[in-house]
């Protein structure tokens, strides 16, 4: 999502594609096109709530319900697309691993919703292997039905 202060929206933009990755705004309505004759990976940082309750799917995190995005299983079914659900893991201080688990090699042939439960459960054990590393003023349960 691009930032409301125009300023930092560009300093952002600046700092994560330069490595040369692309960044895609979810408002920008054709900002996948540019994908369609190329390999690819995308990346979906899933932090945050649904902006639009009315529009998420209900999962059991951490033992209460909250919703979350429908874009990351909607985008893979899509592409056809292989599935790998990647977490942080704290060596020591300054130093991170990536712990990468793959999840589907195409995600078209399994039931609608089962792709983001397994995301939730994936989120929850890193939860609890380091809570430390949670940011818990993300409020997954600021929302109710």
């Amino acid at each position: 999502m691009p930032q409301t202060n125009r300023a930092a929206d560009r300093l952002l933009n600046r700092i994560r594609s330069r490595s040369g990755a692309w960044l895609i705004s979810m408002k920008a309505k054709r900002g996948f096109q540019r994908l369609d004759n190329v390999q690819y990976i995308v990346g979906l940082i899933a932090d945050q709530n649904p902006p639009v309750v009315k529009a998420a799917t209900w999962y059991n995190f951490m033992h209460r319900e909250a919703p979350f995005f429908n874009g990351p299983e909607v985008l893979a079914k899509r592409a056809k697309a292989a599935v790998v659900f990647a977490g942080i893991k704290k060596i020591k201080r300054g130093h991170y691993e990536i712990v990468l688990e793959r999840f589907a090699d195409d995600t078209t042939a399994l039931p609608k919703g089962e792709m983001m439960q397994a995301y939730v459960r994936f989120v929850e054990k890193q939860i609890n292997e380091q809570p430390e590393n949670w940011m818990w003023t993300h409020n997954r349960w600021k929302h109710s039905r």
